[in-house]
């Protein structure tokens, strides 16, 4: 993926503007202490996940808020419908028994993927610890899998491959519902994925960090 795509980003802030960042501009930012001029010439304020929690903590946002912090911008997510939240589900009932003790899934829970990034993904398979992530966050290291389910913000959940593979999340799957297909993206590296395949529902998907796991797409349709 070329270093000047840049990502069209709803945030919540003082002023909104219509301008998007390109990954060079995301990367300067960030060394530039979480500021960033907009085209009117106004200052945006870029949120650090240590501000995103304490907005958590004294109440900002209401409890059935749908938002997630990406490269410091609040982003809305989509509600979720009923096929979608069906899709969890079935994929979380079918995982817990066969990970039961090799590996956490954690449905619809944040990760930390670096300190502006805290998405909330639908479904993430962490390495197993006995105390459950009580004291933090699952961050990189932590993650053997993210699953995006997608009826509506498919390109949206393409757009997220490039920050799961920037924070060298090993393997990230989108459940296109509508399209009947799992996207199955390996091999990260700083300008995203460098494997993509497509697994339709007489496919059969293998977890790269649990290669004796299987898992067949028409399990996840049901």
């Amino acid at each position: 993926m070329p270093s000047d795509v840049s990502f069209p980003v709803p945030w919540i802030g003082i002023a909104q503007s219509n301008r998007s960042c390109t990954c060079e501009e995301n990367a300067a930012l960030r060394k530039a202490g979480g500021r960033l001029e907009t085209m009117a010439g106004l200052l945006e304020h870029v949120f650090s996940v240590e501000e995103w929690d304490e907005m958590g903590r004294t109440g900002v946002f209401g409890e059935d808020a749908r938002v997630e912090l990406i490269e410091g911008r609040i982003i809305d997510m989509n509600p979720i419908g009923d096929w979608h939240a069906s899709c969890v589900s079935r994929l979380t009932n079918l995982l817990v028994p066969i990970l039961q003790g090799v590996a956490i899934v954690s449905p619809q829970n944040p990760v930390r993927l670096s300190r502006y990034t805290e998405p909330q993904p639908d479904l993430a398979l962490l390495h197993y610890r006995d105390d459950f992530y009580r004291s933090r966050r699952p961050g990189p290291s932590d993650i053997l899998l993210i699953v995006e389910v997608a009826d509506t913000s498919l390109k949206h959940d393409r757009t997220k491959a490039l920050y799961y593979a920037r924070a060298g999340i090993v393997q990230y799957w989108i459940v296109d519902l509508n399209g009947e297909r799992v996207i199955d993206f390996t091999d990260p590296a700083e300008d995203g994925y460098r494997a993509e395949r497509e697994v339709r529902v007489d496919g059969q998907l293998t977890f790269n960090a649990l290669p004796q796991i299987k898992l067949t797409v028409a399990q996840i349709f049901g």
